[in-house]
Order: structure tokens, then C-alpha cells, then sequence
């Protein structure tokens, strides 16, 4: 295909000049969908969710608000989706008292990450914490969105090591990081933690961590805000742990997940919990408008949440705990090949549908060997570990189809 054009176009183009674009581009993204890996993390469209697309986008819906509020009345039409998908979700994480969440539709976790820094910092302000006397804790594992949040919300981010099995915050490193910064003058700190690490395939142990913090913080007077990042592990624990009900720790005040991964929804799908009483914390009135505004995005598409909830009713719970099955069937089949390979470490847990493969050794052998026959990709990572810190050449691999 010729260049695409780079000069604003003075009248309107015949149709082989749009045609003819358009039909190259299909033609790669089907090449691409034919030949895909293991080492992309995709989960293409249901057919339900691909309808409410086509069906709906020609109506372009668009909700600005949050649907959610406990006695507000919904009066827009893709609202009332939005409403019904985050009362399933509540349900399906077993959350004893809804009226205590709110939650909306997102554009990913990136931006729930985001919000929920911003609604964490705001918490802690509200407890009398100066903005310089908050940091944001993560570890080498967390995603590079919390790099992101922290710098949107204006506080300084501190990387700590992970622990040597690979289970995200170093528990040991944590405390002593957090007592560290005390004696600097920090008085509160924003902790996000991460059910699926994108890089690992592990999780951080959130019982563990939570319950010395907020032990060790109750005693020296230092304030913590936790949300859960579960943009990979929020549509599959639910499915191969009868006791997952992360939101009612009453220490978590967040959660994400994103549908637009392993949910079969279309981009943009993400959807942010929140417990209710933080929401005062950053809500505006919209001047020209009857709604105040609660979100960081204001204006979003009304299609996503109407296709989540078609897929959320056409699969159902049941049809969800199949698929889960079904692909961690096929992560412990690459398990058991590869796992008895003395150049190779593979790291996962064993409830997650990702997992992170290292290469010690014959390097090159080994990438070329992995991209021919999975399309994994691999790349150095500098990774802090209690003892140690140093680059690793690991790839991401995913069973999410």
C-alpha cells in the first residue's frame, strides 16, 4: 500500500481512496489474528459483544456521570447497563454490602489506577496528611500505570523489591521501606496491589500485606490506601476460587478489571470499584449541566458497558468456568514441556492464566525457538530481589483465548 496522506484533505476522497486503505488494513489485522501466539495477551470480541457494537454505534451513546450512586435516578438509556453490569460484578466477587460500592466504566485500568490514586491521595489529605508527606509504594513487577498515577497525582513513587518467589511485594523489604520513609516525615502512603502481574503471572499476597500494615500503621500513626489492580486475574479467580471476595476486606477501598482482556468485550472496557464514601473526595458540579461529575474522564461511551453486559448474560458463570478450565489445561501442558528445561525458569500461579518464562541460559537459541513456534517475544527486565537487583530476559505468555 502507498503512504497514507499527510496534508489535511481540501474536498471530500472517491471511494478506492478510502476503499483501498481500508481493505489493506483488514487484510494485516487478518494476517495478524491467523498467526497470533502465546506471547499476546488478546481475547478477541464475542459474537454478542461484537452485535452491541454494530448495533449501537451508529447512535454514538455516550454516558457522562456515575450510574452507580445508591437513589440516583438513572436517566440515561446505556446507564441502566452500566448499573446492571456493576451490581453482577459485585455479586459475582460476593461483596456482602453493595449499597457500601460504586464503581463505572473505564477506558482501562491504566485510568482506574489513576483514579484511584487520586481518590487515595485525597483520602489521605483528608486525614491531615500534607501532599509532600505522601508517597506511592510499588515493587518491580507492578505496572508502569502506577509510575503514571503517581506523577498525575503529584506524589513521589518508590520502587521496593519483590520477594523471591516472585509473589510481588517483599513483605520483609516493605516494612522496612515504609519505617525508612517515616523517618523522613512520610505520614501516608498509596499501595496498590496486583492480583495477575502482566510480567509473572503472580499475585501479591494481600492478606499478608495488609493485615502487618495496617497493624504497624495503627501503632506509629502512619495512614495506608489499598486498591487491588486485577485487570488479569478479576475475570478468572472468581472462577477457580469459591472464596474470592476481595471487597470485603474492609481495608480495600478499590478495584480494577479489565473486560477488554480476558472478558471477550471490545476496547474500551474497564470498570473501577470504589467504596462509596471516597467519591465526595473528588466529585464536581458540572456548571451547565444537572450532574456532577465523579470520573476522570467525563464523557465516555455508553456502547461498552451494554456489551459487557451481553456477554456477562450470554456466557454466564458457568460458561466462564469452562473457558477458565479449559486454557489453565493448556498453561500446565506448556508447564510440563517445558518445565524439566535446566535453561529455563517458568514463573506463575497456578489459579492465573498468564505466567512470565526466563531464560538462564542459550539465550539466543531460545528466542528464536520460542518466536517461531509461539510468537513469544523477549525482552531484559531490570528486576530488584531482596539480595540482589539485575536484568533477566523473561517473556510474557498468556492462555487467555
Amino acid at each position: 500500500m502507498k503512504s497514507l496522506p499527510s496534508k489535511f484533505p481540501q474536498r471530500k476522497q472517491g471511494f478506492f481512496q478510502i476503499f483501498s486503505p481500508l481493505r489493506w488494513l483488514t487484510a494485516q489485522l487478518r494476517e495478524f489474528r491467523r498467526n497470533i501466539g502465546l506471547g499476546h495477551v488478546m481475547s478477541y470480541p464475542s459474537h454478542w459483544a461484537a452485535a452491541v457494537w454494530r448495533l449501537l454505534i451508529v447512535f454514538n451513546p455516550g454516558n457522562l456521570g456515575n450510574w452507580s450512586i445508591r437513589g440516583k435516578k438513572i436517566n440515561n438509556v446505556t446507564g441502566k447497563f452500566e448499573w446492571s453490569v456493576l451490581q453482577m460484578m459485585l455479586d459475582l466477587y460476593r461483596v456482602k454490602n453493595k449499597k457500601n460500592w460504586e464503581g463505572y466504566f473505564t477506558s482501562g485500568t491504566t485510568e482506574a489506577n489513576i483514579y484511584l490514586a487520586w481518590l487515595g491521595r485525597r483520602r489521605l489529605q483528608e486525614q491531615g496528611i500534607a501532599l509532600e508527606k505522601i508517597g506511592l509504594l510499588r515493587n518491580s513487577l507492578t505496572h508502569y500505570s502506577l509510575t503514571k498515577a503517581a506523577d498525575v497525582v503529584g506524589v513521589k513513587d518508590f520502587e521496593l523489591p519483590i520477594g523471591n518467589d516472585w509473589e510481588g511485594f517483599d513483605l520483609s523489604s516493605l516494612l522496612y521501606e515504609v519505617k525508612k520513609l517515616k523517618k523522613k516525615g512520610y505520614q501516608g502512603f498509596l499501595i496498590p496491589l496486583t492480583l495477575g502481574f502482566t510480567l509473572s503471572g503472580t499475585d501479591d499476597d494481600i492478606d499478608e500485606i495488609i493485615g502487618n500494615l495496617s497493624q504497624w500503621g495503627k501503632k506509629n500513626k502512619v495512614q495506608f490506601f489499598f486498591w487491588i489492580d486485577a485487570a488479569l486475574a478479576g475475570l478468572v479467580r472468581p472462577f477457580v476460587d469459591d472464596d474470592f471476595q476481595p471487597l470485603n476486606n474492609p481495608h480495600i477501598s478499590g478495584m480494577a478489571v479489565d473486560f477488554h482482556k480476558y472478558g471477550r468485550v471490545p476496547l474500551p472496557a474497564g470498570l473501577v470499584f470504589y467504596r462509596n464514601n471516597l467519591r465526595k473526595l473528588i466529585e464536581k458540579p458540572i456548571a451547565y449541566l444537572t450532574e456532577a461529575d465523579s470520573t476522570l474522564l467525563g464523557s465516555r461511551t455508553g456502547v461498552s458497558p451494554v456489551a459487557v453486559w451481553a456477554e456477562l448474560m450470554t456466557s454466564g458463570r458457568r460458561d466462564y468456568q469452562l473457558r477458565v478450565q479449559k486454557n489453565l489445561k493448556e498453561k500446565q501442558a506448556f508447564i510440563d514441556r517445558y518445565q524439566g528445561e535446566k535453561d529455563l525458569e517458568i514463573v506463575t500461579e497456578d489459579h492465573n492464566l498468564n505466567l512470565g518464562l526466563v531464560i538462564r541460559k542459550n539465550k539466543r537459541r531460545w528466542q528464536q525457538y520460542f518466536a517461531t513456534h509461539y510468537d513469544i517475544y523477549f525482552e531484559e527486565v531490570l528486576l530488584k530481589f531482596p539480595q540482589k537487583t539485575g536484568k533477566l530476559l523473561i517473556g510474557k505468555v498468556y492462555f487467555m483465548r
